[in-house]
């Protein structure tokens, strides 16, 4: 179990699992993107997985993990929500997402709520969909 504060050993891992990823998918140039609709230069990358939901006795994930690629948050935010319904996701069962620019950098966090956020902290600051769209 984890200190308050600190992450879990499984977080940690798949931490350093998902910086792999990331490297190995950047040095592909990200060619195994399984979405047919993938815009020809996308400007976003995410992974999108699960977790089990100890509430309801699932200690792994539930899901196959997915990567995706698109030009702006909004189709990033749709991803997210079409993947909640494929596999039937709970908020139990869905962490935050991070979502990278192409070249591995931090962008934005997509909650299970389907939220655009700037950080994963607690005091982080909802990013406005629309105020992305104009500028």
């Amino acid at each position: 179990m984890a200190r308050a504060g600190l992450p879990s050993v499984a977080e940690v891992l798949f931490s350093r699992m998902a910086e792999v990823w990331w490297l190995g998918a950047y040095q592909r140039g990200y060619k195994e993107d399984r979405m047919s609709k993938s815009p020809a230069t996308p400007t976003y990358v995410m992974m999108l997985r699960s977790v089990g939901n100890p509430d309801y006795a699932q200690y792994t994930s539930i899901s196959e993990p997915r990567a995706v690629k698109a030009k702006t948050l909004r189709a990033m935010v749709r991803a997210v929500e079409e993947y909640i319904k494929e596999w039937d996701l709970g908020g139990g069962n869905f962490p935050t997402v991070e979502v990278r620019t192409m070249d591995g950098k931090s962008a934005a966090w997509i909650s299970y709520n389907g939220r655009v956020w700037d950080s994963p902290n607690d005091d982080a600051k909802e990013i406005e969909l629309e105020a992305v769209a104009r500028g």
